[in-house]
């Protein structure tokens, strides 16, 4: 008995995961099999509406990635946030085919954007830009069923991998990003997020020349050691994306423990009390960084898939619920920030959106939450995360579907519902997360017993068409220490509930004890014991349109006396 995964090209290059077909890691469905539904399906629809605003229009993206530098970089995170919204909305992105058509008349006689470099040195915003056009390219090479458009863009991406980065082979494996080589970016290690267009671009032209030099460039970031003070955040984490990409592609896995050790030091030099991460690695005064939240995100999921560890799922979770879900604003756009501190205790909103720095980089985010609802290997669909969702799949010649309704992480609960004929049968394996416990799975109507957990997940099997399965947990309120020691005090704490952040949000702080009660009085309300005072998670369900005022979230509490 063995689940069929049916795989576009679309796939390889949406996720950070791909074809690897050895069988030995579960693999996303492609967006073309998913019905995202509730929560998740209002935030993508909001994301595209913000996405086809005028200001990202292709006259309006060309003048604003002219004048940062980044020559094809805007134009490639905008196309990539269509390609990926539109394709999981069922919806065509109206601008795509028009601004592919109006790039051909800036590509440099040498097949890339920007000035054509000759003898003098790279230009590391020049080759990133590059990179990210490389990304959203490759995206829309599959997505698209126009042949005359996919032949463009596939001759666009031939054209760029060649003529910047094939050409220029030894700058980028010697000292890339160093002069006299190279004319730096502003922003340390931003050469690396090259390896996150250019393993997307690899998935479809399977070129042995850009293997092989995707091979020493891996090498040559892997080997940037832990001194990363300074780095862009979002830089380090999307080479990362890139070598977990390269591993699945070739199956070259001795980079995976390289990857896990970046990932270390980004949690400890970049990561704040809500699971955000800054702009750049130890810089703790600057504001959470849209864009790294989500390659955070996507990191985390994608070296669970390549490692099986459910500690990395528990990252991603604890960085979505917090971090990202509220960076997306109720217009559907992305903005920053403040991170809680010792000297300030309150998350803030810094700005309310980034038009060009924040919100194209939502689309990847939303879409790698409903690329990570179920993922199969074989006979069994797991639920990496618990989000309103429904799949098709082929199981034995024969369609099945299994759909998800949830309200998680504000009730800890979820309902599994399968169609499909009674005859054939897979495995469920449901998250359980170090914060749950006293599980329980109800088949029917009728209780199941001693349902095992291994590796994170609980282990149903013999799961098939009709079948209802009801799974809930219980979660506690806890108290925790902060998230990072450099910027708070030994005397600070945080609460949470679940995977979510408690904050109290009303303009005077409150203190109060580490051992004070905090007493559940609805879902998604606590109330602090012998008073009035409200406390609710950060988290919360996306409501377009709503209050945009946002007042400051008190996150860390220092005391030992409950307020009256």
């Amino acid at each position: 008995m063995r689940l069929i995964v049916l795989y576009s090209v679309l796939s390889l290059v949406l996720f950070t995961g791909c074809e690897r077909s050895r069988g030995t890691l579960p693999h996303p469905f492609p967006a073309t099999s998913l019905d995202v539904q509730a929560e998740l399906l209002n935030r993508l629809q909001a994301h595209m509406d913000k996405m086809e605003e005028p200001m990202y229009w292709p006259a309006r993206l060309f003048e604003v990635s002219d004048s940062t530098g980044y020559y094809g970089g805007i134009e490639g995170r905008v196309l990539l946030a269509w390609v990926l919204d539109g394709h999981l909305l069922r919806r065509n992105p109206v601008y795509a085919e028009p601004l592919l058509a109006r790039m051909q008349e800036r590509i440099n006689a040498q097949g890339y954007f920007g000035p054509v470099i000759s003898g003098g040195p790279l230009d590391e915003r020049q080759v990133a830009g590059n990179a990210s056009l490389l990304r959203g390219l490759s995206a829309f090479h599959g997505f698209t069923f126009l042949e005359p458009s996919r032949a463009l863009a596939d001759k666009n991406i031939r054209s760029i991998v060649q003529g910047l980065f094939l050409a220029h082979r030894e700058a980028f494996l010697s000292q890339p990003g160093k002069a006299p080589g190279w004319r730096p970016a502003p922003d340390s290690g931003v050469v690396y997020e090259c390896l996150d267009g250019l393993t997307s671009a690899y998935a479809i032209t399977r070129d042995t020349a850009l293997r092989s030099f995707l091979g020493h460039f891996a090498e040559r970031f892997l080997s940037i050691g832990e001194d990363l003070d300074g780095f862009q955040a979002y830089s380090v984490l999307t080479g990362m994306r890139g070598v977990l990409r390269f591993v699945e592609l070739t199956g070259e896995d001795a980079c995976l423990p390289g990857v896990e050790r970046l990932w270390s030091v980004v949690k400890k030099n970049g990561f704040g009390e809500f699971y955000g991460v800054h702009g750049h690695l130890g810089r703790y005064g600057e504001p959470v960084d849209p864009s790294a939240v989500s390659a955070a995100f996507l990191t985390a999921a994608a070296l669970w898939r390549a490692t099986g560890n459910p500690a990395y799922l528990e990252d991603a979770e604890l960085i979505y619920v917090n971090a990202f879900a509220r960076s997306q604003r109720p217009t559907g756009g992305l903005g920053d920030d403040h991170n809680p501190d010792a000297q300030d205790p309150y998350a803030r909103v810094v700005a309310l959106e980034l038009p060009y720095d924040g919100t194209p980089y939502g689309a990847e985010a939303l879409d790698g939450v409903a690329a990570y609802g179920f993922c199969a290997l074989r006979d069994t669909v797991f639920v990496p995360f618990l989000v309103n969702l429904e799949v098709s799949f082929a199981l034995k010649g024969k369609t099945m579907k299994l759909r998800q309704t949830t309200d998680y992480p504000v009730k800890p609960s979820a309902v599994f519902e399968v169609a499909g004929p009674s005859d054939k049968e897979f495995v469920l394996q449901l998250p359980a997360r170090s914060w749950h416990d006293a599980y329980k799975v109800i088949r029917n109507g009728v209780p199941v017993g001693d349902v095992p957990v291994r590796k994170g997940f609980l282990v149903v099997p013999g799961v098939r068409g009709g079948d209802r399965i009801e799974f809930g947990f219980r979660q506690s309120i806890r108290v925790t220490g902060p998230v990072n020691p450099e910027t708070t005090t030994s005397r600070q704490f945080r609460l949470m509930y679940g995977s979510m952040v408690l904050c109290y949000n009303l303009p005077y702080e409150v203190t109060i004890a580490r051992d004070t009660r905090i007493i559940p009085t609805s879902p998604g309300f606590f109330e602090i014991d012998t008073t009035y005072v409200e406390m609710i998670p950060r988290y919360g369900v996306f409501s377009r349109g709503a209050d945009h005022s946002y007042p400051p979230q008190q996150i860390l509490f220092d005391g030992t006396k409950i307020p009256k």
